[in-house]
C-alpha cells in the first residue's frame, strides 16, 4: 500500500468469492486506497469479456478527460465502445461488496477460483484459468528481464 508522490497504488493478489447475488469482497487493503484517494464510486468495465477491470470513479473520469483531448479515431472509437459495452457506474458498499455486472461475470467466467488483482491505478478480476493461461504458460526469461529493465531505466530520464 505503499505511495509514489500523492498517488497510492494497488498492488498484490487477493482470492476472492462470488457470492450468490453476484458481489465479490474488496480486501481491506484495496478498501483502505479507495476510501483514502477516492471515495467509493467505481467504474468496472473489460475491453474483451475475458475478465473485469474495477477503477475509481476518479481514475476513469481522469481516463475520458484524456480521451476527450485526443483526436477521435477508429482505435479511440473503439476504446470507448467496448469499455462502455462493458461498463457500470457502481460503488462499493457498506461491507466492501462489489457488484460484478452479469454480462461481464458469465463471458469472464467469474464464478469460482477467482482473484483480485493490484494493477496500479485500478484492480483486476481474473480466473485463474484463464489468467494462467494467458500470462504463466511461458516462463520470465532473462530476455524479457532485460528489457524492462531498459524501459524503466529509460523511463527516469
Amino acid at each position: 500500500m505503499g505511495k509514489s508522490g500523492n498517488n497510492v497504488r494497488f498492488r498484490g493478489r487477493f482470492d476472492v468469492k462470488v457470492d450468490s447475488r453476484g458481489r465479490i469482497r474488496i480486501s481491506s487493503r484495496f478498501l483502505n486506497i479507495f476510501e483514502e484517494g477516492h471515495g467509493k464510486e467505481i467504474y468496472i468495465t473489460s475491453l474483451n469479456g475475458d475478465h473485469a477491470l474495477i477503477y475509481p470513479l476518479t481514475e476513469w473520469e481522469n481516463i475520458e478527460q484524456k480521451l476527450e483531448n485526443v483526436k477521435m479515431n477508429p482505435l479511440i472509437q473503439e476504446y470507448i465502445s467496448r469499455t462502455s459495452f462493458w461498463g457500470l457506474e457502481s460503488e462499493v458498499d457498506a461491507r466492501g461488496r462489489v457488484l460484478l455486472p452479469k454480462n461481464l461475470r458469465v463471458a469472464a467466467r467469474l464464478e469460482d477460483a477467482i482473484f483480485i488483482l493490484g494493477a496500479r491505478d485500478h484492480l483486476e478480476v481474473w480466473n485463474n484459468e484463464l489468467y494462467n493461461e494467458r500470462f504463466l504458460k511461458g516462463e520470465w526469461n532473462i530476455e524479457k528481464q532485460a528489457e524492462i529493465s531498459r524501459i524503466i531505466h529509460e523511463s527516469r530520464t
